[in-house]
């Protein structure tokens, strides 16, 4: 009984948060850029094209990850 009710209360939480991560990516931009610079400098050369240089349209993939999953 206990899982029938938490596992749709966890799920809305991080749909919820993407959801507001799409409407809002300007103000969640500053934050992955913080992210984003570290993380391009440490993964390998052949993987850098994968994360996008713009911070908003990391903030929408991750959005679009989190409503989706």
């Amino acid at each position: 009984m206990i899982r029938t009710l938490a596992r749709p209360l966890l799920a809305s939480s991080f749909a919820v948060d993407g959801v507001q991560m799409l409407l809002h990516s300007n103000k969640y931009s500053k934050d992955a850029k913080a992210v984003n610079s570290p993380l391009r400098s440490v993964i390998p050369a052949g993987y850098r094209s994968f994360i996008p240089k713009d911070p908003e349209t990391t903030v929408r993939v991750v959005g679009t990850t989190k409503v989706v999953a």
